[in-house]
């Protein structure tokens, strides 16, 4: 009996093609579940201020870009997350200009972020700690962000200078007048100088002496004049005794008259016809500055400073030495004097002394002159 019935409904037309029709109909209800799944996914895209969702089927930055109509420079930096769970975001960060001045030179580079250092890094510039920059290098830069950075370098050379020798001219009885005697050659030392130099942007902008050495001392040169008048034969009458005696009357005692310093020393000083010392124990020549009240109020020695006391290299000439001080022309007469001070000339080697004058514009007159300096 069943049998029967089976072979009735395989052999029925109708009933095969109610069954085909349940088929496609599954298929096709399988396919848009399917399609709708999918496309019901959402992506979130943050441009700025401006936010935009769209419902997408497909996985592909640039679709859905164009989907949204917004356009991305080479500049610019896009952010996908992807599609998770039927959501997606996507972040455009868009390009911004930070400038940068170093130097006469000005830069301009795209950024989308990142700190002070960075710019620097994508500009070519490689920052070391000596470099000087506006803002803190780790500080984050933005829209319209300007850098001036400056390039630090340090550097040491090294320089020689020659140590001038001076040359002291000394009177001796013993030699006859006229005669000449160099006791020392005179020879110039040398000194290293090591600078420290300070560079910007390739330009020395600062340099500073850091050490000294003397790689040879100098040698002062020492000349010996002889004085002694020659022994002449001549009768002994009173008309030859005045005769002889003459040059003596020209000799005079010292006074302030004419002179610029007013100090008085403890005994008289006498001096000869052209206005030097008679008697006195050496002779130094050299060059002579002039310095005001403007440089300080007290000596090296703790004295008040005045006219008539003078600086020295008290290596050369010791403080509280007394000496009489002319021009080698004999233009000016400084006159007695006392070495009570010193001073950064004395580094140079090239001057002798330092005269002390009440006002500056007596120091500017003075100059630099060569004198003749008498220890008494």
């Amino acid at each position: 009996m069943i049998t029967k019935i089976r072979e009735k409904i395989s052999s029925s037309p109708l009933w095969c093609k109610r069954l085909f029709s349940v088929a496609v109909l599954s298929l096709i209800f399988a396919i848009s579940v399917t399609l709708v799944a999918f496309s019901s996914s959402v992506v979130t895209i943050t441009d700025g201020d401006r936010t935009y969702s769209i419902r997408t089927s497909r996985d592909d930055v640039s679709y859905l870009l164009e989907k949204a109509g917004i356009t991305v420079s080479a500049d610019d930096e896009v952010v996908y997350s992807g599609i998770s769970n039927g959501k997606g975001t996507l972040q455009i960060n868009r390009a911004f200009n930070v400038q940068i001045l170093t130097g006469d030179e000005l830069i301009t580079v795209k950024m989308t972020g990142g700190t002070v250092l960075d710019a620097l890094a994508k500009a070519g510039i490689s920052y070391s700690a000596d470099d000087a920059v506006n803002v803190d290098v780790n500080s984050a830069v933005s829209e319209g962000s300007q850098i001036t950075y400056d390039s630090v370098d340090y550097q040491y050379v090294t320089e020689n200078i020659i140590i001038e020798h001076d040359t002291t001219t000394e009177y001796s009885s013993k030699l006859d007048k006229g005669e000449t005697k160099t006791v020392s050659e005179g020879v110039d030392g040398i000194k290293e100088l090591t600078y420290r130099q300070k560079i910007v942007n390739g330009e020395v902008v600062e340099s500073a002496v850091v050490n000294e050495t003397v790689l040879q001392d100098v040698v002062h040169e020492k000349t010996i004049i002889g004085t002694k008048e020659p022994v002449k034969e001549v009768e002994e009458t009173q008309e030859t005794a005045a005769a002889v005696e003459t040059p003596k009357t020209e000799s005079k005692p010292a006074s302030n008259s004419g002179t610029v310093s007013p100090l008085t020393p403890s005994r008289p000083i006498e001096l000869d016809a052209n206005g030097r010392p008679v008697n006195y124990q050496k002779l130094i020549t050299g060059k002579a500055t002039a310095y005001s009240p403007r440089d300080g109020g007290f000596t090296a020695t703790g004295k008040r400073v005045q006219v008539g006391y003078v600086a020295v290299d008290p290596d050369i000439i010791p403080y509280g030495t007394e000496l009489y001080i002319i021009t080698a022309d004999g233009s000016i007469v400084y006159g007695y004097a006392v070495a009570e001070d010193t001073g950064g000339f004395t580094k140079s080697g090239k001057i002798t002394v330092d005269l002390f004058f009440n006002t500056y514009e007596e120091c500017i007159s003075f100059g630099v002159r060569n004198v003749e300096i008498y220890v008494l």
